[in-house]
C-alpha cells in the first residue's frame, strides 16, 4: 500500500474489499491476515450480518463492538507498510477509519445528489445547477464530483384543423 494521510482524509487505492472490490468503506481483517473485507464480507467470515453504525460499531449478541466476529477494523499505517495492531491504533488512524463509509452507498441516478463519502443527500440543490462539476458535502465537508443526469422525453398530438 502506498503511504497516504490521515489528517487528509485520503484512502488508498489499494484499501478494497477483497470480496466485492468495493473502495472508500470501512474494512475489517483477521488478526494476522492483511486481507481486506468490508461488512458485509467480514458477516458472511462471522457468520452474521453485522448492522454497522457510522462509527464502525454493531450490535452482535448483546454486544456493542467494532469488531466482525474474529475481524478487527483494518486501519493501515500511514507510512503504507502494514496494519496497526487492534489496540495499538493512534487516535488520529481511530478517526480516519471512523470518518468512511460503513457500507457502500448508492450515488448513482438518484433524486437528489448524495455524497459518496458518508451517504448525506444534500439539500441546497439550487446552486448545483451552474457549470461546476466539484461540491463539497455539506455534512462531511469533503469535495466530490457532480453530474447532472437529464432526460428527455416527447409528447405529441394531432394538430387541429389539419388532414389526416
Amino acid at each position: 500500500m502506498k503511504p497516504f494521510s490521515y489528517a487528509k482524509r485520503e484512502i488508498p487505492s489499494e484499501y478494497r474489499c477483497a470480496g466485492c472490490q468495493v473502495h472508500g468503506v470501512k474494512l475489517w481483517r483477521t488478526r494476522h491476515i492483511d486481507t481486506l473485507w468490508c461488512s458485509i464480507h467480514a458477516g458472511r467470515i462471522a457468520g452474521y450480518q453485522p448492522v454497522v453504525d457510522a462509527n464502525g460499531s454493531n450490535r452482535h449478541r448483546g454486544d456493542v463492538t467494532d469488531q466482525i466476529g474474529p475481524l478487527v477494523p483494518a486501519i493501515p499505517t500511514e507510512d503504507g507498510s502494514s496494519f496497526w495492531g487492534y489496540t495499538s491504533v493512534p487516535e488520529e488512524g481511530i478517526s480516519w477509519w471512523r470518518s468512511l463509509m460503513s457500507m457502500p452507498v448508492d450515488c448513482d441516478h438518484t433524486d437528489s445528489p448524495v455524497c459518496p463519502y458518508c451517504g448525506h443527500e444534500q439539500t441546497d440543490t439550487q446552486e448545483m445547477r451552474d457549470d461546476r462539476s466539484s461540491w463539497t458535502c455539506e455534512a462531511c465537508d469533503r469535495d466530490f464530483e457532480l453530474a447532472i443526469n437529464v432526460s428527455v422525453t416527447y409528447s405529441t398530438r394531432t394538430k387541429e384543423g389539419s388532414d389526416g
